[in-house]
């Protein structure tokens, strides 16, 4: 996932849900700030209170709407190791970043 705010993750919801299983906030454990695999210490553990799923989003189509909100039961302190993605400032006219080439990077699956 990704660190939005100081209490939200946004990840894929088809992680949470499929065919199989239907995941929430208490089957969650979050672990940010990992940089070292091999440092069993590295990183700092959160707990989830709270799960939203896109409304539109569909098991069926599964990366149509894939989009899943984690909240968190306390704030992440961000300091040089911990902090949100960098977002886009807001649009003034709506249409600021229209035809541009954007570039992507994330876990998962890429076939149509």
């Amino acid at each position: 996932g990704t660190v939005i705010s100081e209490m939200s993750i946004l990840t894929a919801a088809h992680c949470f849900i499929n065919k199989t299983f239907n995941l929430t906030h208490n089957d969650v454990l979050i672990k940010i700030a990992e940089h070292d695999l091999s440092d069993p210490n590295d990183g700092v553990y959160l707990t989830a209170c709270g799960t939203t799923p896109h409304p539109d989003y569909s098991n069926a189509t599964r990366f149509d709407m894939d989009f899943f909100i984690v909240k968190l039961c306390s704030p992440i302190v961000f300091n040089k190791t911990m902090s949100p993605v960098c977002i886009p400032p807001i649009q003034t006219n709506g249409n600021e970043y229209e035809n541009l080439v954007h570039t992507t990077m994330g876990w998962g699956d890429t076939d149509p």
